[in-house]
């Protein structure tokens, strides 16, 4: 299980991807704006992040930026709309998105990020992983 945080003002959306990702077996958060996100990431410990480009209260790249600085293991996925208005900086995210209709795309980026060796892979994924393993 990953904790995930959907950033989205559209709760419709962070609803729909809180029920597909769910699914999958992950704990999801919601938040609507770059404040309640920060807001929740000082409360809840976060393993990935998926920010949508057009946040009423904050651009995408500084949430992300401020919930690294609170918790740096953070993964990070990018979720746009096909009408972007601003520069893409790529390579401060794990992974990009487009949102769509068809969740298979959400579940596969989610679930590439959060099996992917890396050192910055959060404690959580990997005590769970060792938990899996071990024996009881």
């Amino acid at each position: 299980m990953v904790n995930i945080l959907l950033v989205d003002n559209y709760l419709s959306i962070g609803l729909l991807y809180r029920e597909v990702l769910q699914d999958q077996g992950h704990r999801v958060f919601v938040a609507l704006s770059g404040k309640q996100a920060c807001l929740l990431a000082q409360q809840e410990r976060i393993d990935l992040v998926i920010v949508d480009d057009k946040l009423p209260d904050s651009k995408a790249e500084d949430v992300l930026r401020i919930l690294k600085g609170f918790q740096p293991h953070i993964r990070s996925i990018l979720s746009f709309s096909s009408t972007i208005r601003t520069t893409l900086n790529a390579h401060l995210w794990d992974g990009i998105i487009s949102k769509t209709h068809d969740f298979r795309v959400l579940e596969s980026e989610v679930e590439k990020l959060c099996h992917q060796p890396s050192s910055a892979v959060s404690p959580l994924v990997a005590e769970n992983e060792e938990e899996e393993i071990a024996p009881r």
